[in-house]
């Protein structure tokens, strides 16, 4: 398969389901940058892909489905994706996250279960549904050189199921302002903070 033979007028694009282990032909990923400038659904989900090549251009993307497949990192998200609002990349073998992600500033479902993540990836204060289930996630802190940085303070829905946790940072829960659903079965967490009994909602 090659993207290069697409139309630049397509907007929508499912590819779901079928046995695609490339996204261009070797001379294609090498030599051009693949720009689909009205594109804004595209869903790779349940093939072979390894990897999503750096050198696209989707400008107008709004959702972006890529579960199912053998990823181990998503270059994709390098690139501006200013409209970018559904990020699935679940069960696939992702270990980390570029830092562009959290630059994503329309991003508001993202969905990352079943990877390989050690670590909570920084994301967008925009997001509202964050699923990471099933991964090697042991701290929700996200330390920089000032302290610890805003973690979903926007979030209404956090699904972390399964993995290994063993507590709830108290200053990343008081910031859950609009918390209407946490799971956090399946981890080692034998208390949990007072933060959470004061939360508006």
């Amino acid at each position: 398969f090659d993207l290069a033979i697409l139309p630049r007028t397509i907007r929508d694009l499912d590819l779901s389901s079928n046995q695609i282990g490339c996204l261009f032909t070797e001379s294609s990923e090498k030599e051009i940058t693949i720009d689909l400038p009205n594109l804004q659904h595209l869903n790779l989900e349940e093939n072979q892909l390894i990897r999503i090549p750096p050198n696209l251009k989707f400008t107008l993307l709004q959702t972006l489905r890529c579960g199912k497949n053998n990823l181990s990192e998503l270059l994709l998200l390098k690139q501006e994706l200013p409209h970018l609002t559904f990020l699935d990349a679940s069960n696939n073998s992702i270990e980390t996250l570029p830092p562009s992600l959290e630059h994503l500033s329309s991003l508001r479902s993202f969905r990352m279960g079943l990877n390989r993540l050690s670590r909570l990836p920084k994301l967008p204060s925009t997001v509202a549904l964050a699923i990471l289930n099933d991964n090697c996630i042991s701290t929700l802190q996200t330390p920089n050189a000032t302290g610890h940085e805003i973690v979903f303070p926007n979030a209404s829905c956090l699904l972390l199921r399964n993995n290994r946790l063993t507590e709830l940072d108290p200053f990343v829960v008081e910031q859950w302002v609009h918390l209407e659903t946490l799971d956090v079965y399946g981890n080692s967490i034998s208390t949990l903070p007072y933060q959470l009994g004061f939360l508006p909602q």
